[in-house]
């Protein structure tokens, strides 16, 4: 009785949706069903689906001869453009977009992080509150990881270019404080 109690449970359980990129094209697998959600032919390198899975953020990339910027869209599950943006680098002036997103991610149901290459050994870690479209984390370094709970960011933090041996030690941030050495 148990089991069967279970697998009639399992069943009526709705299975949890899913985004993929497929030929640079976002598509969602909802109940075993497949659907394409964009069809512009620009690339995409990841989609992810919010916490409430109720929207997808995705990075459109750029082509070198296409002279734009890559940009951060959001999408509802019907394939409804929400909103867009460009992560811009603030961190060391000018202040621009970024011309390379390495990552997105969401933070929450209502901001979405993307990690932009700075250089060789460095990344900037921008989070944007979808809501205001302002920046609401900026940081410098590499290896960033949100906090379960989202609300800290821990990173290795800035290695600057030519420094003294004594100052080329990598160490650990929690947003903007240092935590060790």
């Amino acid at each position: 009785m148990r089991l069967t109690l279970f697998l009639v449970v399992l069943l009526a359980w709705p299975a949890q949706p899913r985004v993929e990129i497929r030929n640079s094209e976002v598509w969602v697998i909802r109940d075993g069903r497949e659907t394409q959600l964009t069809n512009d032919g620009k690339s995409k390198v990841q989609a992810e689906l919010s916490p409430a899975q109720n929207r997808i953020a995705y990075d459109e990339q750029c082509i070198e001869a296409e002279h734009c910027t890559p940009t951060v869209i959001i999408l509802d599950l019907e394939g409804h453009r929400i909103t867009s943006f460009q992560p811009r680098h603030q961190a060391f002036p000018p202040a621009e977009p970024c011309s390379s997103i390495l990552s997105i991610a969401w933070v929450g149901d209502n901001a979405v992080s993307a990690i932009c290459h700075g250089n060789p050994s460095m990344s900037e870690y921008v989070e944007i509150d979808l809501s205001t479209g302002q920046t609401v984390r900026d940081l410098v370094g590499y290896d960033f990881t949100v906090s379960p709970n989202g609300k800290e960011v821990a990173h290795v933090g800035l290695l600057p270019h030519f420094a003294p041996p004594y100052a080329k030690s990598e160490y650990l941030q929690i947003d903007h404080t240092t935590i060790y050495p």
